[in-house]
């Protein structure tokens, strides 16, 4: 199952509601589709509803944006932006044949479709989703460190207690998380236009309500002069401009942000990396550490 654009705008199942995918002859060969997932990944289309104490009977494909009312029962596909309400099968009763398929091609045609599309759903998380959630480029330059192996990163090198007085710009990047840690990173970067990360803040289920008060209190602390957040939550963004915090959509795009991160800790000709931490940044220091 598939739809929708984000946490809040996302398919639903009702309570109660059951796929029927065994057949008489024990045959679990009736795999369904709500959605699929060559355009749902993209999160990019209309929201799917299955309304409570009703089922299907597969196999079935729903579209996106349709909506099926409580206590319907499919026992047919569901074309996209449509609304559905099922009255009860007519009585009947009729000689039946074990193991008669009888819509033998359609079955088939349904479960290579169904084959298909988890081949795809596996390349998704191998090639895009795990890159990308290892690699949220912040402001199109700076990365978090989720799931990467950075070698060139040294305690020596990267970690320390002296700071300049003064910074050119205060930048913050924002990852909303939730299940896993959520967190705000914030960086000065000085006259050279090296990146000095001064402060961290790693929390696990924090309402968008709560990482406000500790946007604003970063702000008031660090004058910061943007927050480059997480575009996936764009009500989140939102909330940050009501509060009069500065928030931008962040440039996720991964490839070139592994490389920019790579290229700041590398240490220069005067014994210094484009990419410092101070020592109270233990969480970011851990994940440069957990995976190497």
């Amino acid at each position: 199952m598939s739809g929708g654009t984000s946490r809040r705008d996302h398919s639903e199942v009702g309570s109660s509601y059951i796929h029927f995918n065994f057949t008489p002859d024990g045959d679990k060969t009736t795999p369904s589709l709500f959605g699929d997932v060559v355009h749902g990944v993209l999160l990019d289309q209309p929201a799917v509803f299955l309304g409570g104490q009703g089922g299907a009977v597969g196999p079935v494909t729903v579209g996106f944006g349709s909506v099926v009312a409580a206590g319907s029962v499919l026992r047919s596909d569901v074309a996209p932006g449509k609304l559905v309400v099922v009255g009860p099968p007519p009585a009947m009763t009729v000689d039946r044949s074990p193991a008669d398929y009888r819509s033998a091609n359609r079955l088939v045609a349904k479960n290579l479709r169904y084959l298909g599309e988890l081949a795809a759903l596996e390349a998704w998380h191998r090639h895009v989703r795990a890159p990308f959630f290892a690699a949220q480029e912040l402001g199109g330059e700076f990365v978090a460190f989720e799931g990467l192996i950075y070698p060139e990163f040294r305690r020596e090198f990267h970690i320390t207690s002296t700071m300049p007085e003064h910074f050119t710009d205060m930048v913050a990047g924002v990852d909303w998380g939730f299940a896993n840690p959520g967190v705000i990173l914030v960086f000065g970067v000085d006259g050279d236009g090296r990146m000095w990360q001064v402060a961290e803040h790693y929390r696990r289920q924090r309402r968008v309500e709560e990482w406000v008060e500790v946007a604003k209190q970063a702000w008031r602390t660090w004058g910061i002069n943007v927050f480059f957040c997480d575009p996936s939550e764009p009500d989140f963004i939102a909330q940050f401009r009501e509060a009069s915090l500065p928030a931008e959509e962040a440039n996720n795009a991964v490839l070139t942000g592994l490389q920019a991160v790579k290229n700041r800790l590398v240490v220069q000709g005067d014994g210094r990396a484009r990419l410092m931490l101070s020592p109270s940044c233990v969480y970011t220091v851990s994940e440069f550490e957990s995976y190497q």
